[in-house]
């Protein structure tokens, strides 16, 4: 299953140093978000990640419930947040950017979920992922940035030319007429309106940290517990005592 996190402009916006409202970057910390359940993570746009997810069949309430953990989480940070949880991740991105609050879409409902949609909502995804990432100070994590290389512009006009208004719309025309009339773009298009996914997503390396410190002194438990004493004294109640010799600790005296 894949998880798409959205944080909209919406409620984000503030002034920068050249004093133009922009929406505010929290990319990172949605994928902070992410990877508490994945290391598999992409990022496709200033605020939209998505993530694959295993094994919710096992867990408690599935995907709807990962999906109120994952809203209750961002609200602790401030976050308001668009889901969606579907088995593509095609689905999940097209649906975040038109429906609010948290959407889950079991398996084999992805077309009903998607019919409904208007065609720009790939315009507008297309969009979100041509602009790349806005750059931070902050030190971005390693994610793949990823696109779903939708065929646009020209061709969504066309459609439109022809009456056509949502994915529904679409999904239903002759794949013939389609190859015919707009070549292989027009095949692409409607493979991305039925949630069609034509990439895997790699996992990200987690990036760690090692420091080592020089001590002023060296860390021997005998001359640690003379240095502390020298500073402060406390007493040490009697159940504390019987506690250490139950585990073989020794006191100083």
């Amino acid at each position: 299953m894949f998880i798409c996190l959205f944080a909209p402009p919406r409620g984000f916006a503030f002034r920068a140093d050249d004093g133009i409202p922009r929406a505010k970057l929290v990319t990172d910390q949605l994928v902070c978000l992410g990877r508490v359940h994945s290391p598999r993570i992409e990022i496709h746009g200033d605020n939209l990640v998505v993530f694959e997810v295993t094994g919710l069949q096992g867990r408690s309430g599935g995907a709807r419930a990962l999906g109120a953990a994952l809203r209750r989480a961002a609200a602790d940070q401030g976050l308001y947040l668009r889901m969606a949880v579907a088995s593509s991740r095609t689905v999940a991105l097209l649906v975040v950017q038109e429906r609010g609050g948290l959407t889950v879409i079991e398996p084999g409902q992805e077309v009903n979920a998607l019919s409904g949609l208007s065609l720009d909502v790939m315009r507008t995804l297309a969009n979100r992922q041509r602009q790349g990432l806005t750059p931070t100070r902050q030190v971005r994590r390693k994610v793949t940035e990823a696109t779903l290389a939708i065929p646009l512009f020209a061709l969504l006009s066309t459609l439109r030319r022809w009456g056509l208004s949502t994915l529904g719309d679409l999904m239903r025309m002759s794949a013939a007429e389609l190859s015919e009339r707009l070549g292989p773009g027009g095949m692409t298009l409607q493979g991305i309106a039925r949630g069609e996914d034509v990439m895997l997503v790699q996992s990200s390396p987690v990036t760690t940290v090692e420091s080592t410190s020089v001590l002023e002194w060296p860390a021997e438990a005998n001359r640690l517990s003379a240095r502390v004493a020298c500073q402060t004294w406390v007493p040490v109640p009697d159940h504390a005592v019987a506690q250490e010799q139950a585990f073989g600790l020794r006191r100083s005296a």
